[in-house]
């Protein structure tokens, strides 16, 4: 219940250093941007360069709900605070029962491989989304180079939210901005592009 945004930044860079990783690129999916700057923050200099898709960024201080549009924010609110009047703790859902749903589900339409994919159990898992209230400092990351990837038919994370999240990153000047037109997934959906955005990072950055 009391999992910290700071907790899973540093549980990522301790995977860092047990896999002996030197310098890198971190590309962050969705809510997974709300770890970036502690990442950065623990890794101590190790993180040349930043993909964010699409670009969650949350303001200096502020916690993982100011980066979701009204009707997300207002339901996680309304989760977390009913978890917690009953002493327990705000999940996400799990496996989804019938993955059929996810076909249209993230503004393109998806294979049956690519159903089967992001209905895997291993991605899925019931975590605990108690760091969607925790602060997040981008100051952090000021010094990092960022690509934001500006997704076009996100229904998630709409793209006028995504602006106004780009805006928010500390360092304007660092900061590439990249569109494509596809929906909240391309890393699974549009695996080439994504990959010669990340690669195209690598190769700046040395």
């Amino acid at each position: 219940m009391e999992l910290t945004a700071d907790e899973c930044s540093a549980s990522v860079v301790a995977d860092l250093d047990a896999a002996g990783v030197g310098d890198c690129i971190v590309v962050a999916h969705s809510s997974g941007c709300y770890f970036v700057p502690g990442i950065v923050a623990h890794a101590g200099g190790r993180v040349r360069g930043i993909v964010l898709s699409p670009p969650c960024v949350i303001p200096e201080g502020g916690c993982g709900l100011d980066a979701m549009q009204p009707r997300y924010q207002a339901m996680n609110i309304e989760n977390m605070t009913k978890a917690r009047a009953e002493g327990r703790v705000f999940t996400t859902a799990g496996p989804p029962a019938k993955p059929e749903w996810l076909r249209d589900a993230y503004g393109v339409t998806l294979t049956d491989e690519q159903v089967a994919f992001m209905a895997a159990p291993e991605r899925n898992p019931k975590d605990s989304v108690n760091f969607y209230s925790q602060p997040v400092f981008w100051s952090a990351a000021a010094d990092v180079p960022v690509v934001a990837v500006r997704q076009l038919r996100d229904p998630i994370t709409p793209l006028a939210l995504q602006d106004e999240m780009i805006a928010r990153l500390p360092s304007p000047d660092l900061v590439e901005v990249v569109s494509l037109d596809t929906g909240h997934i391309p890393a699974v959906t549009d695996v080439d592009a994504f990959a010669a955005i990340v690669n195209g990072l690598v190769q700046r950055v040395g």
